[in-house]
């Protein structure tokens, strides 16, 4: 029994090997918190995940998925210095505004298909 505790620690780094966490029904808040992870491949299955606010920043950053959606809803993104490659992929869009400043598009080999659509340009060469 303790009572009245304070556990305080300073310059600590936690190390875990082949742990398995798990929670249900569980609210986790941060602020202000950097979290740094090396050589880690976290694996979640069957979950969600909710941010309000939240802003993830990430340098030198490789993203893979696999057999994976993407659903967004009222949403902006917004990148600078950005290359998206993408292989065997289909992009499907509805009701989309999409805005290109100082943009270059590179096709090679491609099939661009369109159906009850309509191309506004300015300026354009």
């Amino acid at each position: 029994t303790t009572e009245d505790t304070t556990i305080t620690t300073e310059d600590t780094t936690p190390t875990t090997e082949d742990t398995t966490i798990t929670t249900e029904d569980t609210t986790m808040t941060t602020e202000e918190s950097t979290i740094t992870t090396e050589d880690t491949i976290p694996t979640t299955e069957d979950t969600t995940i909710t941010t309000e606010d939240t802003t993830i920043k990430t340098d030198e950053t490789t993203i893979t998925t696999e057999d994976t959606t993407i659903t967004t809803d009222d949403t902006t993104i917004t990148t600078e210095d950005t290359t998206i490659t993408t292989e065997d992929t289909t992009i499907t869009t509805e009701e989309t505004t999409i805005t290109t400043e100082d943009t270059t598009i590179t096709t090679e080999e491609s099939i661009i298909t369109t159906e009850d659509t309509t191309i506004t340009t300015d300026d354009t060469t």
